[in-house]
């Protein structure tokens, strides 16, 4: 059961796509804007949706797509609009496709001002339909308002990129200006003014990545770099990096690592894993990496975000191990305060939580629960390297544990058992 209503769907597949939704529910497309899709919709087997006024512009294959097989017929609501009310959508020439006449049920569609007139808007074509007319035409404003879209010039909306690199350049800095008219436009609302913005900034980015491209083909990595780290993107800063250490430059590469503002801790995180790799570089022969650090390189390699991938290549390098992503867990809840780096299958041995996270006063309360209450087990802390700061003794239960002395920033703390390491939970210590 459901009703979707005044959206603005641009430059996708399908603008919507079901399949076998199911034939009893009253299911609704309605009042929503559809510009340059493939298809505006894509109804498959069995379903129960009306569309009402929605438009359609520069769609490449169909407006409405209805399809189904031999074994499972296509289907959609048995009436699009009424005999009082017309559907009222505005199709582009691609109109309503049924597909094979054997596949799909027939349905009514009613119409007025489409019903002779075929040159109109409102004339959903024809198969396997009927038209009928309807005793008044309904007209409705689409989308989420004025289809702001279709004001930008193809130059900026296509974002056509032409010319050497003093025209990409100037483009960029006409964009820039663009932006900041936009941001002092108060005939805009700030939903216009915000999808401006992206779509101006997704050009300028397409316009940096054509430079870099062709910089690293005309094995000009320097000029490529220069364009990188100028962007307020850290992403774009990771590039940079990636090209300092693609070309052998490990010292600047080394700088620019630790010369970055991480905000998110997947960032910090990624700088944390390349300053390990940074070293494993230095002497590739003879390094040896500490089980923490490489505890550490799996949890951060077993995230899944954006920067993740790097630390899976990094543990691979430094053990010769695959990490194998287990199956995403839908639904489960993220507890933010417990980040666990490494689990084994010693399930016996309890589970490990610490709060809170950041730290507070220099400590932190670490909970073992474990059936066994007379458990007792080590906790060793260390900063991210590997390096020992202190051990402490706990049991079962709830250990407040003090973390004086130590440095700031990240810091594990690896619950051992037996001369072996349980679990390792990373700590932001302020």
């Amino acid at each position: 059961m459901f009703n979707i209503q005044a959206n603005d769907f641009f430059y996708v597949g399908s603008g919507s796509y079901f399949e076998h939704t199911g034939e009893l529910e009253n299911n609704r497309i309605q009042s929503n804007y559809f510009f340059e899709n493939r298809d505006g919709n894509n109804a498959r087997n069995r379903n129960n949706i009306e569309y009402l006024t929605n438009c359609f512009e520069n769609t490449y294959d169909s407006d409405i797509f209805v399809q189904g097989y031999p074994q499972d017929k296509g289907e959609i609501r048995g009436q699009q609009g009424t005999l009082e009310g017309a559907a009222g959508n505005c199709f582009s020439d691609k109109r309503i496709n049924t597909g094979s006449p054997f596949h799909v049920e027939s349905f009514d569609y009613f119409t007025k001002d489409g019903f002779t007139n075929t040159s109109s808007c409102k004339y959903a074509g024809a198969g396997t339909f009927e038209l009928l007319e309807a005793q008044t035409e309904i007209s409705e404003s689409c989308g989420t308002g004025p289809n702001i879209i279709t004001t930008i010039p193809p130059v900026l909306r296509d974002c056509q990129i032409w010319g050497n690199e003093q025209d990409q350049d100037q483009m960029i800095r006409d964009i820039e200006d663009l932006i900041d008219q936009v941001e002092m436009d108060n005939s805009l609302t700030d939903k216009e003014k915000a999808w401006l913005i992206h779509k101006y900034n997704e050009c300028i980015d397409q316009i940096n990545n054509n430079v870099i491209i062709k910089s690293v083909r005309d094995n000009r990595p320097s000029d490529a770099v220069n364009i990188l780290v100028s962007q307020d993107n850290f992403i774009y800063s990771i590039m940079a990096y990636g090209l300092l250490l693609e070309t052998g430059s490990y010292g600047e590469a080394a700088a620019l690592l630790n010369g970055l503002t991480p905000v998110e801790t997947y960032e910090q995180d990624f700088v944390s894993v390349q300053n390990i790799l940074l070293d494993y570089m230095a002497d590739t022969e003879n390094y040896q990496a500490t089980q923490t650090q490489l505890d550490y390189v799996k949890a951060v390699g077993l995230e899944r975000n954006q920067l993740s991938g790097f630390a899976r290549t990094v543990y691979y390098l430094l053990s010769n191990e695959v990490i194998k992503l287990p199956k995403a867990s839908h639904g489960k809840v993220h507890n933010p305060q417990v980040e666990v780096v490494k689990r084994t299958d010693l399930t016996s041995q309890g589970t490990l939580s610490v709060y809170p996270n950041p730290t507070v006063d220099e400590q932190v309360s670490l909970n073992w629960n474990i059936e066994d209450i007379n458990a007792k087990g080590v906790v060793v802390i260390s900063d991210f390297s590997g390096k020992k700061i202190k051990s402490v003794a706990i049991t079962n239960g709830e250990n407040v544990i003090s973390v004086i002395g130590a440095p700031k920033g990240l810091l594990l703390l690896s619950l051992e058992v037996d001369g072996r390491i349980i679990e390792t939970i990373k700590v932001t210590n302020i």
